[in-house]
């Protein structure tokens, strides 16, 4: 059962303090903020743990060094991989007007092959960035960048002015080196993207490893250890994260009874599927569902 999400807008008056550049914040992910989209740019990064990051209509598998660019026009939002304590998933998030690109434009000097990264302009699909810090650089930067913001010494809008022309000049360098961009991947990869996509647009479905192998061109082994590799958990982990992530959605935007958003999201046995929601958000559907109205304020 396919269901657009309602979508919590996050504006930059809210989130950007008058006279400031930009919001650096560092949080970590829950299952109750809800997804959202917002009037600025965002750069984020994973600085601890690993989960998943739902962009559009993707859901891509993140960890420790996954940093992602943002423009206007995204829908996204984190969720750490369990509810367990030992799932943690902690984000940096850098938040700027887009203005401040054409007021540090003669510092800046972008290519305008990375500058295009940075604006969705006219396209209906908007545009959206993943690099890997392979070597931790970036994180430095923005480890340093959240010091200046929060501790705000003498001189912390200058040290930040330049840090963020630092961070963005390593970004448009990642562009064209050995730090890819999510566009450079290579086959394998492209081929489990496409699974990840397939899974998530028909995971209310009665899935198999068979049927999946077979799609992937694979054996069942070999489709397993591809699957493990590029995602870090099971099909069938990965299958009821989504399952899971799609029962959060239309708990919060829909009146259906709980028995019915579990059987639209693929679960017959109701006594197993409130396991199954408590382990993942280590609430039950009721709690999730009550607990929604008091989660729409807060950071991105």
């Amino acid at each position: 059962m396919s269901m657009q999400p309602h979508v919590h807008m996050l504006k930059r008056e809210k989130i950007i303090q008058p006279g400031q550049l930009l919001f650096m914040s560092r949080v970590k992910e829950t299952f109750f903020f809800p997804i959202h989209a917002h009037d600025f740019i965002e750069i984020t990064y994973c600085a601890e743990g690993s989960g998943f990051h739902y962009i559009n209509e993707e859901i891509i598998p993140v960890k420790r060094g996954d940093l992602f660019v943002l423009p206007i026009g995204n829908r996204h939002i984190f969720r750490p991989a369990s509810a367990s304590k030992d799932a943690t998933l902690i984000v940096y998030n850098c938040v700027f007007p887009h203005e401040l690109l054409f007021d540090l434009g003669p510092l800046l000097a972008l290519d305008p092959a990375f500058s295009r990264t940075l604006h969705s302009g006219s396209s209906q699909v908007p545009v959206w960035s993943h690099y890997y810090d392979k070597n931790g650089e970036i994180y430095k930067m923005l480890e340093r960048m959240y010091i200046e913001y929060n501790v705000r010494n003498i001189g912390y809008l200058t040290m930040l002015r330049g840090l963020f022309v630092q961070l963005m000049s390593t970004l448009q360098r990642c562009l064209f080196s050995t730090l890819l961009p999510e566009e450079e991947k290579n086959h394998e990869l492209v081929a489990l993207d496409e699974i990840l996509n397939y899974i998530k647009q028909n995971c209310s479905q009665s899935l198999s490893l068979s049927d999946l192998s077979t799609r992937s061109g694979l054996s069942i082994s070999q489709f397993q250890r591809m699957f493990k590799k590029g995602v870090g958990r099971t099909f069938v982990q990965y299958l009821q994260n989504c399952r899971i992530e799609s029962c959060c959605q239309m708990l919060q935007t829909s009146d259906y009874t709980i028995e019915y958003i579990a059987y639209a999201c693929g679960y017959q046995d109701m006594k197993f599927f409130h396991k199954l929601f408590k382990d993942h958000t280590g609430v039950t559907p009721k709690q999730y569902r009550n607990g929604q109205s008091n989660q729409l304020a807060g950071t991105p």
